[in-house]
């Protein structure tokens, strides 16, 4: 093993056992530091240069700010208070040259109260991963083993890798909502699609200190009760700072140390990899002090904790909870959850079995890519047409970037097709070749020079059980016998699903192109 290797298997070791320790998934709470790595977006001093150059004259240079926002009561640039001077001095230059086209672009906006400078910043903000693609997309995988993310970023790039998180923005947005906990993302100082919202200069930071307390004891509740991973920040970020000395001030020093323990502070590093521990100052001689981990490679810690299995994704615990949150505190019916025998009863019974059961009521069974698949096959899924065409087709198809086998149903469905990529997929497949990527064109021209006939019984004989997974290499004419290409689409799905319990990605495209052969006729003839 490679000190690279073991490097990694140290990281992953540190963060398993945390998470077997406590038993629960984790929260993240994220800083600048993971869009800069994975979107190239600036941390706050670098913002803050970027104004000053993006828009030069009349703006002052960024040294300039930094001088006249001097403050000796703190170590380094007082970054709030440069950015409230860059703002006045924003403000002042929207009807100069170099600005006035920008201010009159964006007059509505302006004349609602949306701060220029912030509007300013939310266009040139991007969340767009350029960089660490695979590292990236480790974490987008492990994001159902993850609680619930707490940002100080502006940016989306969360909201992309956890689209099913309900979002709050700003602590309005968690003040007169109803927040679960589970399967959110708080971002605590706004967000670019609200530039009203982000705490940004010294009078946003004034605010948002005077009103944090509700802020600070939902941020307490969640680290009193899930493992926390620091992830973006350096170990002397003041926001990091600013949390640890809050949770020794609320919860007292000895409480904070010991849920402390669950923390993992991870810090991006050029240099070896190192596991330690780091203490913070928190006050009256008190200190807190949580594991630290420095590392130039985020990966073996998205596999850590995507190894942490939960039975249940936190989208559902979101929602469930939200939904008999509802039906206890208004005593009415949700429109999407019924429950039975639950309106009187005071507590569960401590001594019989309890049976909380999930199911769609009334509305049928879900459709998912594979039951398509099958239906198309084997007709074992007595699909209500309605339902398929009307509710799940459309989105199904905005998640299965190569299509669905959808003309069966299109075929039987009667009333009228309105879903967007319902109708692209419609258009887009004509003949049976609109299914062929540029690599299948090619491998049909060169099996074809050795096929001796151009049938199914060739096709069986050069490709042996892969046969059924290359029926591309025959054109729409040779494929004329449905009921022998049927045959044996079928049997090579019941193998694969009786060893797989799925259907591979070859297979798939020769079932699409089977449902076209079959049905697009149909479908067309009843569309006439």
């Amino acid at each position: 093993m490679t000190s690279y290797e073991e490097n990694d298997q140290k990281i992953h070791d540190q963060i398993s056992e945390l998470l077997k320790d406590v038993n629960r998934i984790p929260y993240l709470f994220v800083g600048s530091g993971i869009s800069r790595r994975y979107t190239g977006n600036e941390n706050w001093e670098d913002l803050l240069k970027w104004i000053c150059s993006s828009v030069g004259e009349p703006l002052g240079k960024y040294r300039d700010y930094v001088q006249a926002a001097n403050d000796v009561d703190i170590e380094g640039p007082n970054f709030p208070r440069i950015a409230s001077k860059i703002q006045a001095d924003f403000v002042k230059a929207l009807s100069s040259p170099r600005l006035k086209d920008w201010s009159e672009k964006h007059d509505s906006l302006l004349s609602k109260g949306v701060p220029a400078l912030k509007l300013y910043i939310s266009e040139h903000l991007h969340s767009k991963p350029t960089a660490s693609l695979d590292e990236l997309e480790e974490l987008r995988k492990s994001s159902r083993e993850i609680a619930g993310i707490i940002t100080t970023n502006y940016d989306d790039l969360l909201e992309n890798i956890f689209p099913d998180y309900d979002c709050y923005v700003g602590q309005e947005d968690l003040l007169f909502s109803n927040p679960t906990g589970i399967g959110e993302i708080y971002k605590i100082h706004g967000s670019v699609d609200k530039p009203e919202s982000m705490v940004f200069t010294e009078e946003d930071y004034s605010r948002y200190k005077e009103n944090q307390d509700y802020l600070l004891s939902k941020i307490l509740t969640i680290f009193g009760e899930y493992p926390v991973i620091f992830l973006g920040y350096s170990l002397q970020d003041q926001n990091v700072r600013d949390v640890i000395s809050s949770l020794a001030r609320f919860a007292g020093a000895n409480k904070a140390q010991e849920l402390a323990k669950r923390f993992v502070f991870v810090n991006y590093s050029t240099s070896d990899c190192q596991v330690t521990e780091h203490s913070f100052d928190v006050g009256h001689g008190h200190y807190v002090t949580m594991t630290a981990i420095s590392t130039a490679n985020f990966t073996p810690l998205y596999q850590a904790i995507g190894e942490n299995k939960q039975l249940y994704a936190p989208k559902v615990l979101n929602q469930l909870s939200r939904e008999v949150y509802n039906i206890a505190m208004t005593g009415k019916p949700s429109s999407t959850l019924v429950l039975d025998n639950f309106e009187h009863l005071n507590k569960l019974p401590a001594d019989k079995p309890i049976v909380a059961a999930i199911g769609v009521n009334g509305y049928g069974k879900p459709v998912n890519p594979l039951d398509l698949y099958e239906d198309v096959l084997f007709g074992n899924k007595s699909f209500k047409p309605s339902l398929v065409v009307g509710s799940y087709l459309n989105k199904a198809l905005g998640s299965n970037a190569g299509g669905l086998p959808m003309f069966k149903i299109l075929s039987q469905y009667d009333g009228p097709i309105t879903g967007e990529r319902i109708i692209s997929e419609i258009q887009k497949h004509k003949t049976m070749d609109s299914y062929l990527s540029k690599s299948d064109r090619e491998l049909r021209t060169r099996i074809r020079k050795q096929l001796k006939d151009k049938t199914l019984s060739a096709l069986k004989e050069r490709f042996q059980e892969k046969a059924a997974e290359n029926i591309l290499v025959l054109t729409q004419e040779e494929l004329a016998d449905i009921d022998a290409l049927h045959e044996l689409l079928v049997s090579a799905a019941r193998k694969q699903l009786d060893e797989n319990s799925d259907i591979t990605s070859p297979l798939r495209k020769s079932i699409k192109i089977y449902d076209f052969l079959r049905y697009h006729p149909i479908f067309v003839n009843k569309n006439k």
